[in-house]
């Protein structure tokens, strides 16, 4: 029998331990990421990644890590593990958002939720058994692992930013957005030009390279969202169209002053069938981002012959015209809310909005004003019920959260009882817009009002042209 010396023996205690504790390596990469306070993330090992299970159903041709090899800066072990839908915000803004701070909150408020495949009874259980759980529940802890950055620790949306100013540098370190922007700049775009159609076709491209992103949400600097993060995204994945607006021709005084003959000679288009205009920002589902980085032909037209038509507000409207696919877009088409009473001194844009009303009371407002000539009200605003059910369907992955619901005592999550999303009407708007970066102090105490989670509205709180409306209806 062998003796050890207290060295060796302590040698062989560390790699007995060694052998209990795995991957021992990661926890060290964690540890020294702490320690040192590094500015990059540790990443998983391939062998790591590789052993993550797929779903049958997501399982991807070819090599199914193939957008992580590619270097982008989004992938997440847990939405894959789970096949789960994700939501792209497109920040497409001329230098910072805006509302940094108030965003950075929001995103947490999705820390650690995920959408189960059987949450709402699309999936058999038999498709949904315990092995499947208990591979989810493994990825999803290593993923919350190994990242800290509040983007990274969320499962909902995927952030991607393309700033058009040359003078902004990018977000620093410890900014939400840091690593967000995209690596195909534009060197400079400018209001109205085909530069910002580029642009928005350059969040698409990079946002595409995700598979799990299936809705494209563009927005601006000045934007701010109305709804808590649970409903925004399960009313986006659940809108099975487009949010594409697009005007009356009849009251469009651009309509004919725009079109160029040359646009239906050379490139085919038709004014009476195909020539367009609506809102810039908007919600894509992937097919139609597909289709928009896909697209050489309206590409042509506008760059050579069309550059100062109003492009960002014809673009989209326009390509889903040629191709036939407007019953793929909701009536309306409105995704964010803008004070169009109010405007600025050339009478053809909103002003900012002011601190001095941006309180409960406007966010009552944006929840259920309708925009444009579009006679709908959103009648789902004054009730909680699209939130309530929302927040009910989302799952947590975190010990000892509120959400930490449905699992047994090894921690596994298990099949919860079916329901289904109450979801908002299409005419309810989900962002609103043209909040300046001085207004941060107001828009964080609304967004911190109980009212924004929660809320019920009566006909006697509603506001008068809120009121008018119902009863004409």
């Amino acid at each position: 029998m062998m003796i050890l010396h207290k060295p060796s023996r302590r040698i062989a205690v560390l790699v007995q331990l060694s052998v209990l504790i795995a991957p021992v390596h990661l926890w060290q990469c964690v540890i020294a990421h702490r320690q040192l306070q590094l500015k990059e993330p540790v990443l998983p090992t391939d062998d790591e990644v590789s052993s993550v299970e797929f779903l049958p159903r997501w399982q991807p041709k070819g090599d199914p890590l193939y957008h992580r090899r590619l270097k982008t800066h989004h992938f997440d072990m847990c939405a894959e593990s789970l096949g789960m839908p994700k939501v792209a915000l497109c920040f497409l803004t001329r230098g910072p958002v805006h509302q940094e701070a108030m965003w950075q909150e929001w995103l947490k408020r999705a820390d650690g939720l995920v959408l189960l495949p059987d949450a709402e009874g699309k999936v058999k259980s038999s498709d949904w058994t315990l092995r499947d759980r208990v591979a989810a529940h493994k990825a999803c802890k290593l993923e919350r692992s190994i990242h800290a950055t509040v983007i990274k620790r969320q499962h909902l949306f995927t952030v991607y930013t393309h700033p058009t100013d040359p003078a902004f540098k990018g977000y620093r370190p410890g900014s939400v957005f840091y690593g967000s922007q995209i690596g195909n700049l534009l060197p400079r775009s400018s209001y109205a030009s085909y530069d910002l159609v580029e642009a928005a076709r350059s969040l698409l491209a990079a946002a595409l390279q995700d598979r799990l992103n299936q809705r494209f949400v563009h927005i601006s600097e000045s934007c701010i969202p109305i709804y808590p993060p649970t409903l925004v995204y399960m009313q986006l994945v659940h809108e099975k169209k487009s949010r594409v607006h697009v005007a009356d021709p009849s009251r469009d005084v651009l309509f004919d002053k725009e079109w160029k003959p040359v646009l239906e000679t050379t490139h085919g288009l038709s004014r009476a069938l195909h020539w367009r205009k609506g809102d810039h920002w908007k919600s894509l589902i992937r097919k139609h981002a597909q289709l928009a980085v896909n697209d050489e032909q309206l590409v042509d037209a506008f760059s050579k012959d069309c550059m100062k038509c109003h492009v960002p507000e014809r673009y989209f409207q326009v390509l889903l015209a040629v191709h036939g696919l407007q019953n793929e877009t909701f009536p309306n088409g409105w995704l964010t809310w803008v004070d169009w009473t109010r405007l600025d001194v050339t009478g053809a844009h909103p002003k900012d909005i002011d601190s001095a009303i941006i309180d409960e009371e406007l966010l009552f407002i944006m929840r259920t004003s309708k925009m444009g000539d579009y006679k709908n009200v959103c009648r789902g605003a004054w009730d909680s019920g699209a939130v309530a059910s929302a927040e009910a369907l989302l799952h947590s992955y975190i010990p000892g959260s509120r959400l930490w619901r449905a699992s047994n005592e090894q921690g596994m999550p298990m099949r919860r009882t079916r329901r289904a999303y109450a979801a908002l009407q299409h005419e309810c708007l989900l962002f609103g817009r043209k909040f300046k970066p001085h207004t941060i102090s107001a828009v964080l105490d609304m967004f911190r009002h109980p009212q924004y989670a929660t809320w019920n509205y009566t006909h006697e709180r509603l506001t008068p042209h809120i009121y008018g409306a119902l009863e004409d209806e």
